[in-house]
């Protein structure tokens, strides 16, 4: 069976260890051609032929010419997250299987905001720029929180925030609380969640974080009015980022800022036109440029 590999020569080095491609070449005839840019043109070219064919970040829509040089095509394995910048209405129309890496990489995106929780909950960047500044004690108003009984927002129960969910059942906490329109309460309950509306977690939870997928639905659901409810002292991981509401920002700037501390709350990803409401926000010395 013929399997090719649909990556540029950047990515074909950082997605699969060579173990990996060790072990497939030992199931299928593993085909792969660098090139620099992995366009529709050479992706043509290579996929001629083949019975499956494995995608990543960087690779082209299954358009109608890549589908007609693949007449045997049968399965494609993204090795990345979501499969909209691959799927075209061809390649539905034609029934052809797909797969991705979303669960496998939600695993690590849970983990990542396991130890951003703690990290800014505990004010660790302050800390070391105080240290590194001669000083010890922590200022005024940027006091560092506990996990202990505190109550977790989770906006969005897809892969990563199902992981975050199981991930937090380690942490004595009070609560997990989640939104998300698609998740039943029984499975709520399963995961050991409350459903809760976007007002309430935002202006109740300890930590809230934002892990829902970016698509139609969700794009400008995050506006300044909740953001602005937050209260004091709480910690917002934003790692969808761009679902803030364009109506209520001023800009169109995709650019985001990395926030540790801004009025005695710990924000992260916020987008760059957030910024016109919040002031001199980039200017903070916690502040890090995305």
């Amino acid at each position: 069976m013929k399997c090719v590999l649909l990556l540029d020569e950047e990515r074909y080095g950082k997605v699969f260890l060579p173990e990996t491609l060790e072990k497939l070449s030992q199931k299928v005839e593993l085909i792969y051609r660098p090139h620099r840019t992995m366009d529709a043109d050479n992706t043509r070219k290579i996929i001629a032929g083949a019975d499956i064919a494995i995608t990543s970040w960087g690779s082209v829509k299954m358009e109608k010419e890549i589908l007609d040089a693949a007449p045997n095509l049968k399965l494609v394995a993204h090795a990345a997250g979501s499969v909209k910048p691959i799927v075209s209405p061809e390649f539905i129309a034609r029934q052809i299987k797909i797969t991705s890496a979303a669960v496998a990489l939600g695993v690590g995106v849970a983990e990542f905001i396991i130890g951003a929780i703690i990290m800014l909950g505990k004010r660790l960047k302050e800390q070391v720029i105080s240290v590194d500044s001669g000083g010890w004690v922590a200022k005024q108003g940027n006091e560092a929180i506990e996990m202990f009984q505190a109550r977790v927002g989770i906006v969005g129960a897809g892969c990563v925030g199902r992981h975050l969910m199981k991930l937090l059942g380690n942490f004595d906490i009070a609560s997990i609380w989640v939104y998300d329109p698609y998740l039943r309460e029984q499975e709520a309950t399963k995961l050991g969640s409350e459903k809760k509306t976007l007002k309430e977690i935002f202006s109740t939870c300890d930590y809230i974080c934002l892990c829902a997928p970016v698509n139609k639905e969700t794009t400008g659901m995050i506006g300044a009015d909740l953001i602005r409810t937050i209260k004091e002292n709480a910690v917002f991981i934003n790692y969808a980022r761009g679902l803030f509401s364009r109506r209520k920002l001023d800009s169109n700037l995709r650019q985001s800022v990395l926030i540790y501390q801004f009025p005695s709350r710990s924000i992260s990803c916020i987008p760059k036109q957030t910024l016109r409401r919040f002031g001199k926000l980039a200017h903070l010395p916690e502040a890090r440029l995305r």
